[in-house]
């Protein structure tokens, strides 16, 4: 008796059609519906620049891991319309003339510069953008505050609104030792500021006023973390010591443990977990439960020479730090700190590390080189180039990198499927150069601002 052949199963398809924002067709497509979003993305076709997918009216971004079965009934075509992504602006200060200058990323041309004398003998440490307000903050090395804003609602362009210094202690080394130490917030309007002669300086954007002055730290603060909504804070202290402050109270409570400098500083205000680094002395876990006491737990890790940096994916529970020599470590936090990979590819100083958001992607920069590594520690991608200390932003959403040195780099990185052996260069998108007669000798950029929502700042 013969066996009947089995019946083939059909594969279930869906129509998939493409629009732009005007409505016009940009493709049409046959697809399993266990097909993803980003499957009809590579089904795609000369569609130049970064996009996301979203619902017909645009009105809600679909995720590229999404299933097509999500997105319909059965039997019916999908539409999805094509978003491009904004690149937007940036604000870059030079560290020579104290201007800064609004670029806009698109056109790569000037928007206006701004300009005060007053910052010439100083270098800005950082700077902070309203883009709604259209207002720009900028701190300088010695600790003073510069607020640029619009007078009224009809006029377009941006003034000098105040000059904010602490008077009472200018002869006390009030100045700044890095961007970490400053934080701000605008719908509040305010900024906490660390300094080196080791106080917390908080001021208000609206009166120009310091509210509060925080005392403890005896020595320089390098790394401020602030939850604005619970009016709580952290600094690190070239002393040792963590201090974790409740602002409207000024109560502070001390977390101790390092035998150096604590360089780094991360912080989930939602677990109320934080993760430290010391310079000489590896990384610290610490639970911050009360605001009676705090308690720590130590994980020990053992020589792993001077910490420059570092980055944590509370939810995977690991982290990575960037150290001396180019030595770059991904550390199981579940596992007492286990070893999971660490190469010195670098072969000089890392300054800068960053997790991918849901993925285990990394990024490392140096001094002359940044590279970006996949979970297992292979190298995916390489940037060369002479960085030294630039200041880098992020955006892994739209997989952009900004680079200011001499001029304003962006760059375009792979996505996380791009395999490493076809990944190894980074596309230059574009290049920001200062046209000002001299400007290329002249100008360097210490730190900038830039219009992406998800930006990381490193």
């Amino acid at each position: 008796m013969e066996r009947p052949e089995p019946a083939k199963v059909r594969k279930v398809e869906v129509t998939v059609e493409v629009r732009a924002v005007s409505g016009s067709c940009l493709g049409i497509m046959e697809l399993p519906v266990t097909s993803t979003v980003a499957d009809v993305k590579a089904r795609l076709e000369g569609i130049a620049g970064r996009y996301d997918l979203a619902s017909a009216r645009g009105d809600k971004l679909i995720a590229d891991s999404t299933e097509l079965s999500e997105l319909t009934e059965p039997g019916q075509p999908i539409v999805l319309c094509l978003i491009r992504r904004r690149m937007g602006f940036v604000y870059t200060a030079s560290n020579v003339d104290g201007s800064l200058t609004l670029w806009d990323l698109a056109r790569r041309e000037v928007v206006h510069r701004l300009q005060c004398s007053l910052c010439q003998p100083q270098c800005p440490i950082c700077l902070f953008a309203d883009w709604e307000q259209q207002r720009v903050l900028c701190c300088l090395e010695d600790g003073t505050l510069y607020l640029w804003g619009r007078t009224s609602e009809t006029d377009e362009s941006l003034h000098l609104l105040r000059v904010m210094q602490d008077e009472k202690n200018a002869g006390d080394r009030p100045g700044v030792s890095s961007k970490e130490a400053v934080a701000a917030d605008w719908s509040q309007g305010k900024v906490l500021l660390g300094t080196m002669a080791g106080r917390l300086l908080l001021w208000d954007l609206l009166s120009g006023k310091i509210l509060r002055v925080f005392r403890g730290h005896r020595s320089c603060i390098d790394v401020v973390r602030v939850c604005w909504q619970r009016s709580e804070a952290l600094s690190a202290c070239r002393d040792r010591v963590i201090r974790f402050w409740k602002m409207e109270t000024g109560e502070c409570s001390l977390l101790r443990g390092h035998t150096s400098s604590v360089c780094c500083l991360l912080v989930n205000w939602e677990l109320r977990r934080a993760m430290s680094a010391g310079l000489m002395d590896g990384l610290r876990l610490w639970t911050l439960e009360s605001r009676q006491s705090v308690e720590v737990s130590r994980l020990q890790m053992g020589e792993m020479g001077r910490i420059f940096c570092c980055d944590i994916d509370w939810k995977n529970e690991k982290a990575i730090t960037g150290s001396g020599l180019g030595v770059l470590t991904l550390w199981d936090l579940n596992l007492l700190m286990k070893i999971v990979w660490r190469n010195d590819s670098h072969g000089h100083d890392v300054y800068a590390v960053s997790f991918e958001p849901g993925s285990m992607r990394c990024l490392s920069a140096g001094e002359f080189s940044v590279c970006i590594w996949d979970q297992m520690g292979a190298l995916q991608c390489r940037i060369e180039g002479a960085f030294g200390q630039a200041s880098l932003v992020l955006e892994w959403k739209s997989l952009w990198l900004l680079c200011a040195s001499d001029a304003v780099y962006l760059y375009d990185i792979p996505d996380k499927d791009t395999k490493p052996e076809t990944g190894f260069k980074a596309k230059m998108n574009c290049q920001l150069k200062d046209e000002r007669k001299g400007a290329h000798q002249t100008v360097s950029l210490s730190c900038l601002a830039v219009e992406w929502p998800d930006a990381v700042y490193l």
